[in-house]
């Protein structure tokens, strides 16, 4: 029986992330970020597929590139709400959540003025 070669972390988080948004469309999106439910994940593995093709991991490791990214950021700086898998307001983004979009904004722009490269967003 042969081993199937495992699949790139990169290309697994893009399946992931196509799956969140194809799933919860009013939650995910790549363009236009919202604020999401702290601890969502554990919301999102209740809807992981029956075939095993998402695993608890792939989605932990998908939401950390869609949030870690200067539109989710933007949108956490400048949001008041936090909005779970269907975009009902859950709670309020909190003052030290913020503070950490700011410093990290501020820190990826420093980054880019210094290097003089544009990061990317897909």
């Amino acid at each position: 029986k042969r081993h199937e070669a495992p699949i790139p972390t990169q290309q697994k988080i893009e399946e992931t992330l196509k799956w969140l948004t194809r799933t919860f469309p009013q939650c995910f999106n790549l363009q236009n970020p919202i604020p999401l439910k702290r601890k969502i994940e554990h919301d999102i593995f209740f809807y992981l597929p029956n075939n095993n093709s998402l695993s608890k991991k792939s989605i932990r490791k998908a939401l950390t590139f869609y949030t870690y990214n200067e539109k989710y950021q933007t949108a956490v700086l400048k949001g008041i709400y936090r909005f779970d898998l269907e975009g009902k307001t859950v709670e309020r983004v909190a003052s030290k959540h913020k503070k950490f979009a700011k410093e990290k904004l501020a820190f990826w722009n420093s980054k880019k003025s210094r290097s003089k490269l544009r990061i990317v967003s897909n």
